[in-house]
């Protein structure tokens, strides 16, 4: 993790109009604002309602309520990882890294030791990517790698585009080459790209010369990160030899639960779509990419993840799962809809012919057919449910089962709106009411691993903090900040209009600076807030615009601070904004003389009270009839 320090100065080394501006285009409305068309891939509107602020360098979308700084746009629009994020706007900056702290997630804590290898890693991939280009040159009309190509139907605007490429059957074509480029062997081996050969006795022998190539004779796929970043290879052999594919082995830059092939290409495509299709292998994907069909990602030989879920969330929430139809592939595809679903995705299925897999299906009867079945595809738990139903005969045996299998799946979703139409479909078939389907999963054999903490539920205002509407879309993420985030989903409405009241202009915020918040405040989220606030501003006062910027990193959702930006807030005037203040303060004392009545209340109950208790709480009960007096009930 990199230092806050480190992390304020990279975001204000760039511009986030410029950053905005590579995705909208944007237009001067006022001397600070910029609007433009929401570059948001769920969000089409044709009259511009996104929002950015040049000096406070935040933004906000008045159509989808998103809001946020530099560093929470890469993040949402282009997929990147916080630390992602501040090394590719270091580089934009040309600001150069810290050289103690380790940018990579999987890097230990402050080791450059870890953070030097990750570099010597990309270079040795990037040569050996070089070694195996050379080949091209080398490439007969007759070989079978040009039959395997016209077999396939792959074209060359899809090798260049994919930077597509293939080995010799030499058994040390790269280790020969690294030789002779000076590149370490013992890391090649780490890379899984070159073999050790073992002795006669069944030992290895790691000398110079002992050494192999990996990947001999196979049609040969490089494997990106989201940012491009040269992971790892696959290889597919031309015939049918054994195996057919052989995947780098996992290291310190790969992690095949982490990583969907395809991904840094089709990513824009996927935006654009507003929906991806996951493929299981590189050739379905190939095929899909060069006919057309770009917004498509590939699982590398493993089943999907909640790694991958939470990568596809960053694009869209809409899947289409294909893959192959034989019964391993079903049951993959059935399993990956509670991981999916857990991450509030949309699950649909796309079945090809039977014993046709995408591949198959693109080279024998087109694009355009293919596009036809995209448009059939089914709602993968109605496809489970009609599977579900094949062997079933109304009995209580069979209704149980049923919901055993059901039960999982209908767990794992966090958006109650579609849990309770699948239930009430569920119920219809099964003949029971939903109630009936909703307890019989209750007492279900099992709790899935599947199943997510339920979301808490909305508190009342009068009990409990409650937060105006924001992006439902927006999680916490404890990997951008070394302390915890502040969730404003806990705190009072006349707390959130003074938040952002304090954030409009430095007048307002001037007036609450200083004072002790838990006399202001309610909730401690918001205590937090003013704290960290002030914090932030006592380190450059001349900087208030800031403030804005900086604080977001800290809070979620972050669209809960962008109010001041919105109508009505953004138009007050001075004395309107003053009144809200005077409001907000009010009823926030009004709020605290209520709890206390409330506790004291329960200490009367349980005759666990003093006489000055329950004189306090005879004050209060009088004040809430004599508003003018609340002021001095509360205090006392």
């Amino acid at each position: 993790m990199y230092s806050k320090d480190f992390i304020r100065k990279v975001m204000y080394a760039n511009d986030l109009a410029e950053i905005v501006g590579e995705h909208s285009v944007l237009k001067q409305k006022s001397n600070d604002a910029l609007v433009g068309l929401c570059p948001y891939p769920d969000h089409s509107e044709k009259t511009p309602s996104f929002s950015v602020s040049s000096s406070k360098q935040v933004y906000y979308c008045f159509g989808c309520k998103r809001g946020g700084n530099a560093y929470s746009f890469l993040k949402d629009i282009r997929g990147f990882s916080f630390i992602d994020s501040v090394e590719h706007l270091a580089r934009r900056g040309s600001i150069p890294l810290e050289k103690t702290k380790t940018p990579y997630k999987d890097f230990k804590k402050n080791t450059t030791k870890e953070e030097n290898l990750k570099k010597d890693f990309l270079h040795l991939n990037q040569k050996a990517l070089q070694y195996f280009s050379t080949q091209w040159a080398n490439l007969s009309k007759t070989s079978k790698v040009t039959q395997f190509l016209s077999k396939r139907n792959i074209k060359p605007e899809g090798i260049k585009e994919l930077s597509l490429v293939f080995s010799s059957p030499q058994w040390s074509g790269l280790v020969e080459y690294a030789v002779d480029n000076k590149l370490d062997l013992k890391k090649l081996h780490a890379l899984g790209l070159v073999q050790i050969k073992k002795t006669s006795q069944n030992k290895v022998d790691p000398q110079a010369g002992d050494y192999y190539d990996t990947l001999r004779d196979r049609f040969i796929f490089p494997i990106h990160s989201s940012q491009g970043e040269l992971l790892a290879f696959g290889g597919r052999a031309f015939g049918d030899e054994m195996p057919k594919y052989i995947n780098s082995p996992e290291h310190l830059l790969f992690k095949k639960r982490e990583v969907l092939y395809g991904l840094f290409f089709s990513a824009k495509h996927i935006r654009s779509k507003d929906y991806v299709i996951v493929v299981e292998g590189y050739m379905d994907f190939l095929s899909l990419y060069q006919a057309g069909i770009k917004n498509v990602v590939a699982t590398l030989g493993t089943a999907l993840t909640e790694g991958h879920a939470r990568i596809l969330k960053r694009y869209t929430k809409n899947v289409i799962l294909l893959f192959d139809g034989d019964q391993a592939g079903k049951q993959a595809t059935e399993k990956s809809l509670p991981i999916l679903l857990q991450e509030s995705l949309y699950v649909k299925t796309l079945s090809l012919e039977k014993g046709v897999d995408p591949d198959d299906f693109i080279n024998q009867f087109g694009a355009q057919e293919f596009k036809k079945k995209i448009n059939l595809a089914q709602d993968l738990f109605y496809s489970i449910l009609n599977h579900s139903f094949e062997s079933y005969h109304g009995g209580a045996i069979d209704k149980v089962k049923i919901i055993d299998k059901l039960q999982p799946i209908l767990n794992s979703i966090l958006d109650e709106r579609l849990k309770d139409l699948y239930i009430k479909e569920l119920a219809d078939r099964l003949q029971q009411t939903e109630q009936w389907v909703s307890e019989a999963m209750k007492v279900s054999k099992k709790e899935t691993a599947y199943k997510k903490t339920n979301p808490v539920s909305a508190p009342k205002l009068t009990d409990s903090p409650a937060l105006k509407k924001t992006s439902g879309s927006e999680k916490p993420n404890s990997t951008e900040t070394s302390t915890e985030r502040i969730n404003l989903n806990e705190v009072y409405p006349a707390e959130l209009d003074l938040i952002n009241l304090s954030l409009k202009e430095e007048s307002y915020f001037l007036q609450l600076f200083g004072q002790k918040k838990e006399e202001i405040c309610v909730s401690p989220q918001a205590i937090a807030f003013f704290d960290k606030l002030e914090q932030i501003y006592r380190q450059n006062s001349q900087k208030f615009d800031r403030l804005a910027g900086e604080i977001v990193n800290i809070v979620f959702p972050q669209s809960a601070i962008m109010h001041y930006m919105e109508k009505p807030m953004c138009d007050l005037k001075n004395s309107e904004a003053n009144q809200l203040m005077s409001d907000c303060l009010n009823k926030l004392k009004t709020i605290k003389a209520r709890n206390v009545a409330k506790n004291l209340s329960l200490k009367i109950k349980s005759e666990e009270f003093s006489q000055d208790s329950l004189e306090q709480y005879m004050k209060i009960q009088k004040a809430f009839k004599s508003p003018k007096q609340s002021d001095k009930a509360t205090e006392e």
